[in-house]
């Protein structure tokens, strides 16, 4: 846990830009897929994307001991976050 140790001053969302200086800044971009929050960023100077994790091959990468709360999230994303992911990688494509 990160908890304590870190501390957050902003939280980022779709659209939010950070400034890196030197005329380089991100853009922020809500990807969900194989996760509901999951974020990524664009440069748009060099056309750079910081990405994460937005395709994991078969299936998904949950851990290794699933209890019921897990089970029921394998099954809402096998009904909807096929679509959801598909949407978030044809945002990527037209970068």
């Amino acid at each position: 846990r990160l908890e304590g140790l870190v501390k957050v001053d902003r939280e980022v969302r779709e659209g939010d830009r950070i400034d890196l200086g030197g005329g380089f800044a991100l853009t922020a971009l809500h990807t969900p897929g194989h996760a509901a929050g999951h974020l990524s960023f664009f440069e748009r100077r060099t056309r750079a994307l910081l990405s994460g994790d937005n395709v994991v091959g078969l299936g998904t990468v949950l851990k290794s001991t699933l209890t019921r709360s897990d089970e029921e999230l394998i099954v809402r994303f096998d009904k909807a976050g096929i679509k959801i992911l598909a949407v978030s990688l044809a945002s990527l494509i037209k970068l």
